[in-house]
């Protein structure tokens, strides 16, 4: 059956027989194509008893096959359906005398089968009828060419051949036909004789041979090549290479399709030196708003125009609201104007006296923002500096932390709880710091110490996750810990005075409680009206109300 040879689309490389190419290579094909049989592969359907139909092998409207690849470029073959329709230019028609054998049967047989008991193939004459017959010569169409002996290998007659008269058996008939593609190598094994056009895929070994342009209307048009190449054909342009519109490709100068070249910034919009006259693209500046005034405190050296920006004047403080010195109208930070207050932890004694001896004390100090309630707190504060340990690989002893309320604890509930005298005060949660303390030997120590805790880069959720893990369910962490080495001086504590001899309730210091019941009735003591605590403090009795 007659083929074309052709490049094969990327997606049907390989997919050889029925199916596979759909409307890349055949845009134009009719619905359900890969189910249209166009023609036979070789085989005598009149031979073929009835229940055995499928074993024909059917060419299909989609069929191909693969051929060979050679430069990356994989060439296959897709069968001519009906007549050629496209003109051919002279240059390239060839001719071939078919021997005519008689008519198929149109019935049974189609395009490319095999007839006359294997003596030639059916193909569609001139009129359109099926037609029996095999090429004995052929001759090429390079100038020159002498005809090729092609009865040794059995090839259909071209399609069209003239014969309308349904031809005599034995009858020669001479017909046009189109450029036989094949391996004009003759030391390759796949040399094929007949060959008009040099494909190297199609060589056992593929090799190039006379490549040039094979159309003879281009204007690099090579009557000696046999490989086809690529061609040029007359195209009108400027042919200035020094010009903006050289074509590199045209083959005819066209004076006004060359323009002189004018570099410039082409954007008309979002750029600062657009530039009308320009035609060639260069040194755009892009539109940067922003402060331009350089003695502003919010100057941008990167601006390039000032359109919705306010400059601000440049005023030196301190923009930490936390800091004692903070300045609000500054808008130009020096961390050095910063200056700090440090709450004092809780506690029973008063604050040293200007005059009294003082030391140097190196201190690792960590803390961290916890929300709850300051009783609970307190409560879990053993738990809580494990925890921390366990986070920060730290050795903090329960006996360094305290936990301080840094916030307003919110607002007090003074209601009286039913069938009671006495008022609750209720807290809600409020903000806290924790904060633990270690004193270390020198400040070397303590900035070591400091830097291998903020190295385990505790964060909230990690910390969170350690309270639960020892049981703290009354704190909630507000923020990361952080750990700093400190260095201060603090007082240096007397021991405290031994208590005095003798007194109430023995040297030891025990308190003595005395509760006098005012009824009785059946054995059963009833507490009717008040109870007195007398305690013994320093050497000297105190009798307090604690309720009444």
């Amino acid at each position: 059956m007659p083929t074309l040879v052709h490049p094969l689309p990327d997606d049907a490389s390989g997919l050889d027989g029925a199916g596979g190419l759909g409307s890349g290579l055949f845009p134009h094909a009719p619905l359900l194509a890969s189910d249209l049989i166009i023609g036979s592969d070789g085989v005598d359907e009149t031979l073929i008893a009835p229940e055995a139909k499928h074993a024909a092998k059917h060419i299909m409207f989609d069929s191909t096959y693969t051929l060979g690849t050679y430069a990356n470029v994989t060439v296959g073959a897709s069968f001519l359906v009906g007549l050629p329709v496209w003109p051919l230019h002279p240059r390239v028609l060839a001719t071939s005398v078919c021997h005519t054998l008689g008519r198929c049967d149109s019935a049974t047989q189609r395009v490319g089968s095999s007839c006359k008991g294997g003596g030639g193939y059916c193909y569609t004459s001139a009129a359109h009828t099926l037609e029996c017959g095999h090429v004995i010569s052929t001759t090429s169409y390079h100038d020159g060419a002498a005809a090729i002996d092609a009865s040794a290998h059995r090839r259909s007659c071209p399609p069209g051949t003239p014969n309308t008269d349904g031809g005599a058996t034995g009858r020669l008939i001479t017909a046009t036909r189109m450029p036989i593609a094949g391996c004009m190598l003759t030391s390759d094994a796949s040399y094929e004789p007949s060959a008009d056009v040099h494909v190297p895929a199609m060589c056992a070994v593929p090799t190039p041979y006379k490549p040039g342009c094979l159309v003879a209307g281009a204007v690099n048009y090579d009557p000696n090549a046999r490989q086809s190449a690529e061609c040029r054909y007359e195209t009108i342009g400027c042919m200035d290479a020094a010009s903006l519109g050289y074509n590199p490709l045209a083959t005819v100068h066209d004076a006004a399709a060359c323009h002189e070249g004018r570099p410039g910034c082409t954007l008309a919009a979002g750029a600062a030196n657009y530039n009308a006259s320009a035609n060639v693209l260069h040194g755009c500046i892009p539109l940067v708003d922003g402060c331009m005034d350089s003695a502003a405190a919010n100057y941008d050296v990167r601006a390039t125009v000032q359109m919705e920006s306010v400059c601000l004047p440049r005023v030196v403080g301190c923009m930490n609201p936390r800091a004692l010195t903070f300045l609000p109208s500054a808008t130009v930070n020096d961390h050095t104007l910063c200056m700090y207050g440090r709450a004092l932890p809780p506690s029973a004694s008063p604050p040293p006296s200007t005059d009294a001896p003082t030391e140097t004390v190196h201190i690792v100090r960590s803390s961290v923002k916890l929300l709850g309630e300051t009783a609970a707190l307190q409560s879990d504060l053993d738990p809580m500096v494990l925890a921390f340990n366990d986070e920060a690989g730290s050795d903090y002893a329960p006996s360094d932390a305290t936990v301080t309320a840094t916030a307003d604890g919110g607002a007090t509930d003074d209601t009286p709880a039913p069938n009671r005298r006495l008022r609750a005060r209720r807290l809600a949660p409020t903000e806290h710091t924790l904060t633990m303390e270690k004193v270390v030997g020198s400040a070397a120590e303590a900035a070591s110490l400091a830097a291998s805790i903020n190295a385990a880069d505790v964060t909230v959720e990690g910390f969170q996750a350690a309270l639960s893990a020892r049981g703290v369910s009354s704190a909630t962490v507000l923020s990361a810990p952080t750990t700093s080495a400190i260095t201060e001086q603090r007082a240096v504590r007397s021991p405290p005075p031994a208590p005095p001899a003798g007194g109430n309730g023995g040297s030891d210091g025990m308190p003595l409680g005395a509760i006098i019941g005012l009824a009785a009735f059946g054995g059963i003591f009833v507490c009717a009206s008040a109870f007195l605590v007398v305690r013994h403090r320093r050497g000297m009795s105190k009798l307090r109300i604690v309720a009444a």
